[in-house]
Order: C-alpha cells, then sequence, then structure tokens
C-alpha cells in the first residue's frame, strides 16, 4: 500500500469487503485529491492514522470504515461530509470511534451490522440537552421537570382564575363525588387520606414511578450511558445504506392517539381535582391534583416528544410496554 504516494490524484477509492487485514496505513493520506475513500467490511484494526483524518479537512467527501476493528477518533468539522465509522454504543459495548460529526454511526449486535444516522437521534451532541460523559440523563431530567413544572403552572392559572367570580362559581360546582372518585385503583388515593402510613406508602410509590420513568427516558437519550437506542440501518459493503425496519407513520399516529385516549382520564382526574382543591383552598386536595396530573402529563408528553424506539423498536414490537403498564396504575 506504500505505492500509493504515487497516486496524488487519485479521487476514488473502494476497497469495500476485501477481507483486509492489518493497520490502516498512512500512506494512503497522500493522496490529497481523495474525495471517496470506502474501506468498510474488513478486517482493519489498530489506530486510525493522523494521515485519514487529515483528508476530512481537504477533499474528502466520504469515508467508511464501518464493520472493522479500527479505534480512534475523527472530528468532522465540514458540512456535506458522509461519515461512517463504529462510533455507535450499546449498553454492554463501547464505540470503537470517538466521532465528532459523522454522519452514521455503527455497532455489531452479534453478527450484525447496525447503523443509525446521526442528525435522527437526539437530543443532539451539541445541545444544552446532551449527557456526553455525564452520569445521568440532562435530557431525561428536563422532561421530568418540564411536566411537573407544566402541572404547577396550571396549578397558578387556577389560582389566579379563582378570582373570577363565574369561574369561581363553577369550580364550586364540581360534585364532591370527585374526591370519592379520584383515582379509586390508584396510591394517588393515598395522598388524601389522614392515616400517615397510607399517605407515607403513596408518597414512596410516586417516588418509585418517578425514577423508573427517568431511567425509561434515559433510555431514549441517544447521548446517555443507558441509550436504548435502536440502529435501523444496514449499510452494506458497496451499498447504499438501507432502512428495512421502518414503521409506517400512520403506525405511530395510531399508537400515540391509543396512549393518549389510555391517559386522558387519568389526566383529567387530576385537573378536577386541582380544581377541587383551588375552590376550597385544600392543599392535600391541590397538591393530590398535581402529582396526578404531572406524572401523566409527563407520560402525555413523553410518547408525543418521544416517538422512537423506546416504545416500538423499528421492528413494531413493544419492547418497554410491560414497565408503561406498570407505570400507569402505581
Amino acid at each position: 500500500m506504500s505505492d500509493f504516494d504515487y497516486f496524488s490524484d487519485l479521487k476514488e477509492l473502494h476497497l469495500d469487503g476485501n477481507k483486509l487485514r492489518g493497520k490502516l496505513l498512512s500512506e494512503l493520506g497522500n493522496s490529497t485529491s481523495l474525495k471517496h475513500l470506502t474501506l468498510s467490511h474488513n478486517i482493519l484494526s489498530g489506530a486510525i492514522p493522523l494521515e485519514i483524518k487529515n483528508l476530512l479537512s481537504g477533499s474528502l467527501i466520504e469515508l467508511q470504515l464501518q464493520s472493522n476493528n479500527l479505534e480512534g477518533d475523527l472530528i468532522v468539522e465540514k458540512k456535506g461530509v458522509k461519515v461512517i465509522a463504529d462510533c455507535g454504543k450499546t449498553q454492554t459495548n463501547d464505540a470503537l470511534v470517538e466521532c465528532t460529526g459523522c454522519s452514521h454511526c455503527c455497532v455489531t449486535d452479534g453478527r450484525e451490522l447496525e447503523c443509525i444516522k446521526i442528525n435522527h437521534t437526539y437530543p443532539a451532541f451539541d445541545s444544552p440537552f446532551s449527557s456526553t460523559d455525564l452520569p445521568v440523563s440532562i435530557y431525561a431530567i428536563s422532561i421530568i421537570c418540564l411536566a411537573y413544572l407544566c402541572s404547577f403552572g396550571l396549578l397558578l392559572i387556577f389560582l389566579l382564575l379563582r378570582n373570577i367570580s363565574w369561574i369561581k362559581r363553577r369550580m364550586d360546582s364540581i360534585s364532591s363525588d370527585a374526591t370519592d372518585s379520584f383515582q379509586e385503583e390508584s396510591a394517588y388515593k393515598f395522598l388524601l387520606s389522614r392515616n400517615k402510613i397510607a399517605f407515607t406508602v403513596s408518597f414512596f410509590t410516586i417516588l418509585l414511578q418517578t425514577i423508573i420513568l427517568f431511567y425509561f427516558l434515559s433510555a431514549s437519550d441517544y447521548t446517555s450511558k443507558s441509550s436504548d437506542w435502536v440502529y435501523p440501518l444496514e449499510c452494506e459493503a458497496g451499498e447504499e445504506c438501507e432502512n428495512n425496519k421502518s414503521v409506517e407513520c400512520y403506525v405511530w399516529i395510531f399508537v400515540v392517539v391509543i396512549i393518549l385516549i389510555f391517559l386522558s382520564s387519568d389526566f383529567i382526574d387530576g385537573l378536577r381535582m386541582m380544581c377541587v382543591g383551588c375552590s376550597t383552598l385544600d392543599r392535600k386536595k391541590v397538591c393530590c391534583g398535581c402529582f396526578s396530573s404531572g406524572n401523566h402529563s409527563s407520560f402525555i408528553r413523553f410518547f408525543n416528544i418521544i416517538p422512537s424506539s423506546n416504545m416500538f423498536d423499528y421492528n413494531g414490537h413493544a419492547k418497554r410496554c410491560g414497565t408503561y403498564f406498570v407505570l400507569k396504575r402505581p
């Protein structure tokens, strides 16, 4: 491969799937006119040479290194450059290549190579919600806090509207049956109890629910160490990446609608209790309504904001529906 010293005008080099072994030689970096370099699906190992990395700041517009044992880091600063590398990760395996600006990241799952397009993941690595190198998911914490902030924001609006006479009459008209029928099969009901043990059980149940929700959302954070994203693309040697695991848009719409219907009664139940609490200025009922509507609104936001692999993978399998139903009724 040292003969590449003489190929300074070489434009394209495609060596995919040729069972090449050994290290990736730095002499390839002498081909400064190179625009397309594909070395995927080989048995190359070792560190990625600096000379190859420097090509990314030159004329190179395509670099494919996936399905090898190459290690190191890549930085892609130019826009429109297609770089595919083994920068994907799972909960059990770290990425072989640390890549900033790669267009696709791949990971080997068993014997199959699976890839994902980075601009289809979230949050972005350069966003304030990125959890790169952090022990917790900022993204998950933000969504949970946003849900509860919205719930307490509704409470503030109810308290302000209570000063308007006709709205106060509507609040007062809500039957006391709302208290009796509130979350009859849920731990939220115990928040209304005067029994300290029942209240404590309810409080810790809600705390446990929030912790499970946190780990659930962390799995949907691509930048998190606990990310559990599905890699839907297949990038075969010498071929364009194809998505053979896609779910039609109408399926997502159907899933979201069903979930919204499933949760809406609980959310409305919490809002009614909030109204009763604001009408009577009962702190316990107000807090109970906030917790109920807050937790269930977080699920509604979760399913609207995150139409990704975390509830249904790209094969349409319900990966975590069991967890969801456990959380539904704490």
